[in-house]
């Protein structure tokens, strides 16, 4: 899904927000969610995959915010904002465990 600008300068601004991170991460790492950047001409610039299961992503290239947070995972606040913009795409699997389909 291609998203506007808006959407794109808000995931943005939040990935790139100090406030976003400091939360405790699992080792799970099942994301759920991958979001590319490209420029005007098409370029892949970066990306970031997202894990709500175990509360954290992976970037390229990594994000200073998250690089510098005590802890790596999001902060309650972070995950939170996380969720409410993947249920504003209107994608599945936006949310933690409890939230996931079980295998019964």
């Amino acid at each position: 899904q291609r998203l506007d600008a808006k959407q794109s300068e808000y995931l943005f601004n939040l990935i790139t927000s100090p406030d976003t991170y400091g939360g405790t991460a699992q080792r799970c790492f099942i994301p759920h969610l991958g979001v590319v950047f490209y420029l005007d001409d098409g370029t892949a610039v970066g990306q970031v995959s997202i894990c709500f299961q175990c509360n954290q992503q992976v970037a390229t290239p990594s994000i200073k915010a998250q690089d510098e947070a005590e802890y790596m995972g999001y902060s309650p606040a972070g995950e939170t904002k996380m969720v409410e913009f993947c249920k504003s795409l209107s994608f599945g699997h936006c949310g933690i465990m409890e939230e996931m389909p079980s295998d019964d």
